[in-house]
This record gives C-alpha cells, structure tokens and sequence, in this order.
C-alpha cells in the first residue's frame, strides 16, 4: 500500500490529471488505508487481540475490489484472483485455533 500511495504521489506530480481534485482524494484515501494495514501489521508482530478483527476488516475490503475487478469495461479477472485468492485463505487462518490462541488476551 506504501508503494501505491508513492506511485500515486509520481503520478499527480508528473502526468495532467483530468482532475486534481479526485487524484489528491484517492491519494488520501489510499494513504489512510496504508496506514491502517500497517498498524494491523505491527499489532500482528506484537500479538495484540485487536489484530483480528482489523484483518478481517481488510480481507473484506480486497474481496470488494475483487469482485469489482471481475466487472466492468475494464475488467481484470487476473487481477481479482489475486485479490481473492489471497483474502480467503486469511479469513480462514484468522479462524483457525492456533491464530486465535495466538492472538487471544492475556488472562488476569
């Protein structure tokens, strides 16, 4: 996500944008959601039971833009697989006993 929000950054300072407007918001937005799956990714490593609910919330965000990628004119059914593949084999490993032990709080 980091390199996209970059790529993004390149893309508005080198290229004319048929709107600027609509370049910078989708440039935030995307910078907001790689913050987001960073923090999940730094409370993975350090265990937090936080982390899974905030996995699954970005699984099922990539399954959206997945089916949005098998529709359309400028359909990418390869890029949707990609996407898919990869978000429900996190769904279920987020379910299994060992993630869940893993990541469950401490006892008092």
């Amino acid at each position: 996500m980091i390199v996209v929000v970059v790529v993004l950054i390149v893309d508005i300072l080198t290229l004319p944008a048929a709107s600027l407007a609509s370049a910078i918001a989708l440039t935030v937005i995307v910078a907001i959601g790689a913050v987001f799956v960073s923090a999940v990714a730094i409370g993975a490593l350090r265990r937090q039971s936080w982390v899974r609910g905030g996995a699954l919330i970005w699984q099922l965000v990539q399954i959206a833009i997945a089916i949005g990628a098998f529709q359309g004119t400028f359909a990418q059914p390869a890029i949707g697989w990609a996407l898919i593949a990869p978000s429900v084999l996190v769904i279920v490993l987020l379910f299994t006993s060992s993630v869940m032990a893993a990541l469950a709080r401490p006892q008092a």
